[in-house]
């Protein structure tokens, strides 16, 4: 069992063979090192980004019912709400446009964008998922050989504890791939600051402090 195991968590490498008592490989280094270099030019990138704007608005309520209806647009969704904020997520291709329609919403005081590669990360798992399911499949087909309860036991075993690794890189790729491919925009309100009205006694009281004002500059 263990050696089958221990099998599948092994990339394929080039054959060998002997001749006058030396090792050939079916593939030089140098053709190695091109594939290699070919490999990393054609792998697609996974990045994840995210935004944040802040806007002076008139009404927060206002300006949140207009982002999650331009949201819907894009065929996007909402995260989260807050009195003041909301956080949404938009497809990738749209976050640029989905930024400049929030932004018309009302006076921009800040912005921000953020971007992580998780290409490694991403990959890695890929891997781990993909040496996990040929491991799956090894153990089925020992667990139809076994023949004594023991030997049934330990495949059952190691079959759950494959299976569960197995669900967790799913969720982990599913997790990766929704944060890739829908980019999050934060977009915070600042409602406006309206000037206090003056009664007339606020009239009286301001000519008479610029009066008073004058009168001191000129003294």
């Amino acid at each position: 069992f263990a050696s089958c195991t221990a099998s599948s968590y092994h990339k394929s490498s080039p054959s060998y063979s002997v001749s006058g008592g030396q090792y050939t490989t079916s593939q030089d280094s140098d053709d190695l090192y091109e594939d290699k270099n070919k490999e990393e030019e054609t792998v697609e990138r996974k990045i994840i980004y995210n935004a944040s704007l802040t806007l002076e608005v008139d009404s927060s309520q206002t300006a949140k019912a207009k982002v999650l209806e331009m949201t819907k647009e894009y065929k996007g969704f909402m995260v989260r709400s807050n009195t003041n904020s909301i956080t949404v997520r938009v497809p990738s291709a749209d976050l640029e446009s989905a930024i400049e329609r929030f932004k018309s919403l009302g006076k921009l005081i800040s912005e921000s964008q953020t971007g992580q590669d998780i290409t490694e990360q991403y990959f890695d798992i890929q891997l781990r998922l993909d040496n996990a399911e040929k491991s799956r499949t090894r153990y089925i087909e020992l667990l139809e050989k076994a023949e004594t309860v023991e030997e049934i036991l330990k495949v059952e075993v190691e079959l759950e504890r494959l299976n569960e690794s197995i669900e967790r890189y799913k969720g982990k790729m599913r997790n990766f791939n929704n944060q890739v491919d829908f980019s999050m925009i934060s977009v915070y309100f600042r409602p406006k600051t309206e000037k206090p009205k003056l009664g007339p006694l606020g009239f009286v009281f301001v000519n008479l402090y610029k009066g008073v004002k004058w009168l001191f500059v000129r003294g």
